[in-house]
């Protein structure tokens, strides 16, 4: 599901008219709420609840981290055993 947006519009423009701010609204059957964080790539897309967003970007930054070193690693000649053994990631 794509959903873009080239600008804003007051509803009367459009000939329609506000129901709801800061509803929940469903996407392709997932709950998104404001304030929720979401995360698309070309592999998908996901939506952290906003209670739970610190945390996830906290993990996410921590494990981006450790693929770096991981990367690094293998760039200076280290071997997948190696990295595994040291990371726990490929």
């Amino acid at each position: 599901m794509q959903s873009t947006a080239g600008g804003t519009a007051p509803p009367t423009a459009l000939g329609g008219s506000i129901v709801e701010v800061d509803g929940t609204v469903r996407l392709g059957g997932v709950p998104v709420a404001a304030g929720d964080l979401i995360i698309a790539d070309e592999d998908g897309i996901v939506v952290v609840p906003r209670r739970h967003a610190p945390r996830a970007v906290e993990l996410a930054i921590a494990k981006a981290a450790t693929e770096n070193k991981a990367r690094d690693l293998l760039l200076t000649g280290g071997k997948l055993a190696d990295v595994w053994e040291r990371f726990r990631v490929l």
